[in-house]
């Protein structure tokens, strides 16, 4: 179960950082993006922010959805309340603009790749583990330079 969880969560990766760097051509890896993670209040961000979410979302959002609907409405229900609550950060820093726009697609897809991957393990452990994994790739994904 681990190894398909996990594999899927690379592949998953993969496309997103191919989508951003070859294909839009937007962003660069950048191992530097992901040095604040080297802090206490990075690792802290790095590690228990995905693990709260992922309760939250997962273990408790999509359990408590389920019971009223099936599995795939309950994924993309909780992955749109995902993305939702991530947009206020994001429009009040960036105003509503294409770039914040695609990143809540990009969060809800995620949202979504999570909640499978909940509902096939029955285990928040997957999905966090993905998260901790996406946000490093976040922040590794640096603005190509113009």
């Amino acid at each position: 179960q681990w190894a398909w969880c996990l594999g899927v969560t690379a592949l998953f990766l993969a496309t997103v950082a191919a989508g951003e760097t070859l294909l839009a051509g937007r962003k660069h890896l950048a191992l530097g993006g992901a040095a604040g993670y080297a802090t206490a209040r990075g690792m802290l961000v790095l590690l228990v922010t995905p693990a709260l979410e992922e309760t939250l979302f997962r273990g408790l959002f999509v359990n408590e959805i389920r019971r009223f609907t099936g599995p795939w409405r309950t994924v993309t229900l909780t992955a749109l309340l995902f993305a939702g609550i991530h947009l206020p950060f994001w429009i009040f820093r960036s105003g509503l603009t294409g770039a914040v726009m695609a990143d809540a697609s990009g969060v809800f897809i995620f949202g979504v790749l999570a909640g499978w991957l909940y509902l096939r393990s029955l285990s928040i452990w997957p999905p966090t583990v993905a998260h901790i994994a996406n946000n490093l790739l976040a922040a590794m994904l640096v603005a190509a330079p113009r």
